[in-house]
């Protein structure tokens, strides 16, 4: 995990999510990239490895490599 003055990033291998101070989300993986800059409840459920985005408009799950 790296902390800084805007964002919090996890790196997963070749895999990464980064939530910005103005709630900006990013993840990418080695096929596919995923931003979204409106409100959302972001959702962590540590024992399946995954991280839920849940909007008005979109809902997208990041599962960590390797599980």
């Amino acid at each position: 995990m790296t902390v800084a003055d805007n964002q919090v990033r996890i790196d997963f291998g070749s895999a990464h999510v980064a939530v910005s101070r103005d709630g900006t989300l990013k993840t990418g993986m080695p096929l596919h990239d995923f931003v979204y800059d409106e409100a959302v409840t972001i959702v962590v459920d540590h024992d399946a490895g995954t991280l839920t985005v849940d909007a008005d408009t979109v809902s997208y799950t990041f599962r960590r490599p390797g599980r």
